[in-house]
């Protein structure tokens, strides 16, 4: 388990969790000094997940091998679940022999009464014999909640046939989330929660399989708080809405304002790809904190400049609201492409990846990331090496861009200082901010060189969030122009 903003000097993950210790319970560090992991997982063990094709017969007389020490010592068990089918007689037996094809099930001597078979141990295959019916998101996760593992399944009702409806690709013109599944990782319990009681299709279910579904209140408080916006219905969504964000009719019959998704440079060849849908926490304009949003940017239809973006919540009572951004008609904002452009020409960035990214080693461009910081964009993208032969890319540079500037740096916040610019002495100046008076201006230099420092640690960790961004941002402005006009 592992923070998606921390890496170690050598540009590897930090890891909150790792590793099978002792009994087999993991803990969480804390960052905080002098304080005490936190058990987060008593029951670390997967029986049913994303990679489980095969079969498996389980509390036999041959031991399962648990985990072993770093001093080489091997630690045995036996399931105690109740996942899987008891080979509790003959019958049982010859059915499971002849069902999977594997002699044996019928003939070893090491299956007892007691033991199980676990079979459709693959997490979207388990579901679909279940429910049919249901189309399920391509992106299951897994979640750690009351000491155990659980994977999180988002489940779409779905038809071809709604009247007067626009169809997407594979011909389905209706389609909603108003089902969310649960897998236990241990014992493959899956339980179907309706998240959409207004949906007619899934209410129909409902009717014909009774006990099959369960309201949402029933979900445990501590996975119901992991539930989160589903990225195909967003998807979906994305490419609908760029069209139909049009709310004059003579402009959406002329197609005269539309929208498309941007690309960008991805791995180390220079063929673009469309931006896939990203999750970011950010404080959306207006609101007074940040959260867990869903977004993806705009371009206008045949250009490159940014026109606005779409974000999806997942915040409690907020969950399931889309918010539309979009710029003025009249400004304009560099988009990922251009972006893009601008980080290939800059000479010191591409000298870097000219003498970095040969042969040996690949240079993996990550994700551009467009993130709104108030009323800015700030695109960040990740810059990876990966030895030939090794794969275990690590993180070496940290790439920021603004609409005037492009930095490159080996961490973001030495990028963030050089994407403020030089602060030079200024940040050598021994006064504090807090230390001056109510009332009193602090020196240009000192200010900015506080500020800095106050946004590159609010981006450099988990310290900070993207209030604190904001208004760091908001107040280096207002000391670079105080600066630069002499106030």
């Amino acid at each position: 388990m592992s923070p998606v903003t921390e890496f170690t000097p050598e540009g590897r993950p930090e890891f909150f969790a790792r590793g099978i210790p002792a009994g087999g319970i993991i803990p969480i560090q804390s960052s905080e000094p002098g304080r005490e992991p936190e058990t987060v997982i008593t029951n670390p063990r997967i029986y049913y997940g994303e990679n489980t094709v095969q079969h498996t017969i389980v509390n036999t007389n041959t031991d399962e091998l648990d985990y072993q020490t770093a001093e080489g010592e091997l630690f045995r068990t036996k399931y105690t679940g109740v996942g899987g089918v008891q080979l509790s007689s003959l019958l049982r037996r010859i059915a499971f022999a002849w069902q999977l094809t594997d002699l044996n099930v019928l003939i070893s001597g090491e299956i007892t009464g007691e033991s199980r078979i676990q079979y459709r141990r693959e997490i979207q295959e388990r579901v679909r014999s279940v429910a049919p019916f249901l189309l399920l998101d391509e992106d299951p996760y897994m979640v750690a909640a009351d000491g155990r593992l659980v994977w999180m399944q988002d489940a779409y009702t779905y038809t071809d046939s709604y009247p007067y409806s626009d169809p997407s690709d594979g011909d389905i013109n209706y389609v909603r989330n108003s089902v969310k599944v649960t897998i236990d990782a241990f014992d493959g319990t899956v339980k179907l929660y309706i998240a959409d009681p207004t949906d007619p299709m899934v209410r129909t279910y409902e009717k014909i399989f009774p006990g099959l579904f369960l309201p949402l209140e029933e979900m445990p408080a501590t996975l119901l708080a992991h539930i989160r916006y589903p990225l195909d219905l967003f998807s979906l969504q994305v490419e609908k809405y760029a069209k139909y964000h049009m709310r004059d009719p003579q402009n959406l019959y002329n197609n005269e304002d539309l929208w498309e998704i941007p690309n960008e440079k991805f791995g180390q060849s220079d063929v673009l790809q469309p931006i896939e849908p990203y999750y970011v926490i950010m404080r959306l304009p207006g609101e007074e904190r940040e959260e867990f949003v869903l977004l993806l940017p705009y371009t206008p239809n045949q250009r490159k400049n940014i026109v606005g973006w779409l974000a999806a919540r997942s915040d409690g009572e907020n969950y399931g609201k889309l918010v539309a951004f979009s710029f003025p008609k009249d400004r304009q904002v560099d988009g990922p492409e251009q972006i893009e452009a601008r980080i290939d020409n800059d000479p010191e960035i591409s000298a870097w990846f000219t003498l970095r990214c040969q042969e040996g080693s690949f240079c993996i461009r990550g994700n551009l990331l467009v993130i709104p910081v108030g009323e800015s964009l700030l695109f960040v993208e990740p810059v990876y090496i990966q030895a030939e032969g090794v794969e275990f890319p690590e993180l070496k540079r940290v790439i920021l861009a603004t609409g005037e500037r492009v930095v490159m740096a080996g961490s973001l916040s030495e990028a963030l200082t050089l994407l403020v610019g030089d602060t030079g002495s200024r940040v050598a100046v021994p006064v504090d901010r807090e230390e001056v008076e109510p009332g009193e201006q602090a020196p240009p230099g000192i200010g900015i060189a506080a500020e800095v420092d106050r946004l590159s640690e609010a981006l450099g960790g988990l310290k900070g969030n993207i209030t604190e961004i904001e208004e760091a941002l908001e107040r280096l402005t207002e000391l670079l122009g105080q600066s630069s006009t002499g106030e």
